[in-house]
């Protein structure tokens, strides 16, 4: 049982995206690995007082909401969406929640991986005032 909680630590510390475990009724982050709040710029202290409305900048609360009841109703969702930085810079995202049934409490599992661009700066731009203006 050790060596499994182990290997499961490390897996969950050391991956190389945000990997975060929600609470599904109150939507607080129950367990974060390092590279969840550094992505984002905060300490991990920090990282534990926020809400999804804290960094998420696409989403009103009410839509954040509704997402999670479709996930508890589907099982998983998988989106891209927009994450603002504790410095204000906007980030292009993609996260994948699961519901996970630990014990008696169910939970989100959710991985965010920052969205890589191969495109020209001038073009990133021009697509990143465009999404912004149409959502």
């Amino acid at each position: 049982l050790r060596a499994a909680e182990a290997r499961y630590r490390v897996l969950f510390d050391q991956s190389p995206n945000g990997v975060l475990l929600m609470d599904v009724e109150t939507g607080k982050i129950i367990e974060a690995n390092e590279t969840a709040h550094k992505q984002l710029g905060y300490t991990r202290e920090e990282f534990f007082d926020l809400r999804i409305s804290d960094w998420e900048v696409i989403e009103k609360p009410e839509e954040t909401a509704n997402r999670i009841k479709k996930i508890l109703l589907e099982g998983s969702d998988d989106f891209e969406t927009r994450h603002r930085t504790k410095s204000g810079e906007i980030r292009d995202v993609h996260v994948f929640v699961k519901t996970i049934q630990l014990g008696d409490a169910k939970r989100l599992f959710t991985t965010i991986n920052k969205v890589s661009w191969s495109l020209p700066t001038s073009i990133r731009q021009e697509l990143s005032t465009f999404k912004t203006n149409t959502m």
